[in-house]
């Protein structure tokens, strides 16, 4: 289930594909709090409060998830060559509005689906110059 997690050529079945979901939310997750911590205290004054500091981790989180997101649709896209078609390119682009209404949560459900889908098998060359 979750295996090959960075392999992003592999096709994943329904059940792998949960766990490449459920892998990288954690993934996303982690990585927002720990740049969460890292950035409310270095800007922490004495006048700062909880809320301040939730509001600087809801917008860390949420740029790091509409990237971070958007980035495994491109590559999980060109790793199964199939970027060049129009119908990924627009998934890619859903991911990219997903994320930022719902940053890792939606944003990662197409790069899931993207998963699934099989790598393009290019042709062989058969002209014979």
């Amino acid at each position: 289930m979750f295996k090959n997690l960075a392999n992003f050529s592999y096709k994943r079945s329904v059940k792998e594909a949960i766990g490449f979901y459920i892998a990288w939310f954690a993934v996303l997750l982690l990585v927002s709090i720990v740049a969460s911590l890292v950035a409310s205290s270095l800007t922490q004054t004495d006048a700062s409060t909880f809320e301040e500091g939730y509001a600087l981790g809801v917008k860390i989180g949420a740029v790091i998830a509409f990237f971070s997101s958007t980035f495994l649709a491109v590559m999980i896209a060109k790793d199964k060559k199939i970027l060049s078609n129009f119908g990924p390119i627009l998934l890619v682009l859903l991911t990219a509005l997903l994320a930022a209404l719902g940053g890792g949560l939606l944003g990662l459900i197409i790069p899931a689906y993207l998963s699934t889908r099989d790598a393009q098998i290019s042709s062989p060359n058969l002209s014979n110059s």
